[in-house]
């Protein structure tokens, strides 16, 4: 009786051919991410936003106004920003000001900055996260068809 039952069960876990191809393209991966890699990518956002308004957008607020040469050249840097609050000028590290209204160029800057910042380490981690995905459908397939 057990030799009948252990045989039963046997035939029951092998696979056809088809069956295995059916499991085969039903647990192939997506190319939606995982939940580890969409809280990467939103802590991505935050932290670009924070790279693009706070370092990319001043430097390149300088470049616009003075050139990358003359701003290499010279050193300049801002020596005090104002709030969103402030009507100051933006003062620079030659005595310069560069007026509130001037500045709001580096808005849009900050932006195409951002935008960029996001693509590129949205197609990082969708490569990472798809790799990692195939590792486990290629393991997944493995252990079916060595069963």
């Amino acid at each position: 009786m057990a030799q009948l039952f252990s045989l039963g069960v046997n035939a029951i876990m092998e696979l056809s051919a088809f069956e295995k191809r059916v499991v085969a393209r039903t647990l192939r991966p997506d190319s939606s991410l995982g939940t580890f890699a969409s809280i990467v990518l939103k802590g991505w956002m935050v932290v670009s936003l924070l790279l693009a308004c706070y370092i990319a957008a001043p430097y390149l607020l300088l470049v616009w106004f003075y050139g990358f040469w003359r701003v290499h050249k010279e050193g300049l840097y801002f020596t005090y920003e104002p709030s969103s609050h402030d009507i100051d000028d933006y003062l620079v590290s030659n005595g310069d000001h560069i007026t509130k209204t001037d500045g709001f160029i580096s808005f849009p800057m900050a932006v195409v900055v951002w935008a960029v910042l996001i693509l590129a380490g949205y197609l990082v981690i969708k490569y990472f996260s798809r790799r990692r995905k195939e590792a486990v459908y290629k393991k997944a397939l493995e252990d079916i068809y060595d069963a």
